[in-house]
């Protein structure tokens, strides 16, 4: 049972994106918001086919579900800077020589996909720096 916890910013989000997932919703055209559909996380919280229950507030009073969807991937993903230039990049799946890595307008691109629009590369790679370290490594869960 995969609980999923995020931040009330992310709550509405989230829950449009569970909504959508589970076809309660057709589109979301009419709403303002995009839904988010993806999460990072440190390995080992969840697989593919699993359930995954998401939470604003856990371990609180205002503890709230916003609602639960199927995993339907996990891949890996490596959050980085470059040694000699100090530019950010993404790996995602295994690390496979010459792998193409996500930088510049493809590292954008994947920013405002998994915040739902809300931060651009550079936000995205500031949060991971200042919240984990950099390198990061951990799981892309999609649902």
């Amino acid at each position: 049972m995969p609980a999923l916890n995020f931040k009330v910013d992310w709550a509405d989000a989230v829950a449009l994106g569970a909504r959508l997932a589970n076809c309660e919703i057709a589109s979301v055209a009419m709403v303002d918001l995009i839904p988010k559909r993806t999460t990072i996380r440190r390995p080992g919280r969840a697989h593919p086919g699993d359930t995954l229950y998401f939470y604003t507030g856990q371990r609180t009073k205002e503890c709230r579900k916003l609602g639960e969807a199927l995993c339907l991937f996990i891949t890996s993903i490596h959050i980085a800077r470059e040694r000699r230039t100090g530019t950010p990049y993404i790996r995602l799946g295994a690390v496979r020589p010459g792998k193409e890595l996500l930088s510049g307008p493809a590292l954008e691109r994947f920013a405002r996909l998994d915040t739902a629009g809300r931060w651009d590369a550079q936000q995205f790679i500031a949060f991971f720096e200042d919240t984990y370290s950099l390198p990061f490594d951990g799981e892309l869960i999609g649902w």
